[in-house]
């Protein structure tokens, strides 16, 4: 099959995670019919915090969360991902970080930018970039909501190392170097929200590190391409709880299987950074 040239951080890992997943996601564009709710409750907060740096009201912050997440409500068998720890999660958010607009210049919410990498290009949309007005410190800015703590670190992180390494390729100059991490973790009813913000410092070693990684895995992805091979990884099929893909993997059966793709999945290709007709990882 013919390569893909655009890859992301999320396609990468996807492969590096298990390459067959990879294969029936981004190559036969099978999205599970149902619904992860823990990726589309954390779209939601991203949306919300997305109006907050956008200026807008507490109101139409809230607004943002909800057109994208009532749909889902109901949904979360536990009873933590509901439209009320939303709004909740929303207003502690403002509350903790409520002078980041006195001490930041915001250049970009949601900004999209692409790296040429030799044989394909990296992509990459970044939630935010701003400046800290008094030391004029540069930051890319990251964030990941979640309802267990432990998995998430700052260091190493390709994805922010990778939006630093865009940011430096498209201004021309090395002047970002900051990344920062947002963490926030909500709980099952009125639990308080734990905020977690943590910063780093990527110098030129570690962008090259990462350029040679990101090389070598984005090579591994060709080489599956021009093989017409994705190679199942078993250990990946219990990852956050059971791969949505696993039911293909075990069936030995091709009608079944045809009919599987048919019932169990739509078709949508994996497009990150297309403006979404949303009320908008």
């Amino acid at each position: 099959m013919k390569p893909i040239e655009r890859l992301d951080n999320s396609m990468i890992s996807d492969y590096m995670n298990c390459p067959r997943s990879f294969f029936h996601r981004h190559c036969e564009f099978l999205k599970p019919l149902t619904p992860n709710l823990g990726a589309e409750f954390g779209t939601a907060l991203h949306h919300a915090r997305d109006a907050f740096f956008n200026g807008k009201s507490e109101s139409d912050i809230n607004k943002a969360f909800l057109d994208h997440y009532l749909q889902f409500e109901g949904l979360d068998p536990t009873g933590t991902r509901t439209c009320v720890k939303g709004i909740q999660t929303i207003s502690e958010y403002l509350e903790f970080y409520s002078s980041d607009l006195k001490l930041y210049d915001i250049l970009g919410v949601e900004l999209s930018g692409a790296m040429d990498m030799g044989f394909f290009l990296y992509i990459g949309r970044m939630d935010l970039l701003c400046i800290h007005k008094e030391s004029g410190k540069k930051i890319v800015d990251d964030l990941k909501t979640s309802g267990r703590r432990g998995y998430l670190t700052l260091n190493p992180n390709y994805q922010i190392t990778g939006y630093i390494a865009m940011v430096q390729e498209l201004e021309g100059n090395k002047d970002c170097e900051t990344g920062r991490l947002d963490q926030v973790y909500y709980y099952k009813g009125n639990k308080p929200c734990v905020m977690v913000r943590e910063e780093t410092v990527k110098k030129p070693t570690h962008i090259k590190e990462w350029i040679r990684d990101t090389q070598w895995q984005a090579s591994q992805i060709h080489n599956s391409c021009y093989c017409d091979h994705f190679p199942k990884n078993t250990n990946s099929c219990s990852r956050y709880g059971r791969c949505p893909y696993l039911d293909l993997c075990c069936c030995d059966d091709e009608e079944t299987l045809r009919s599987m793709k048919r019932n169990m999945f739509t078709i949508e290709k994996w497009e990150p950074f297309k403006e979404e007709t949303k009320s908008e990882n």
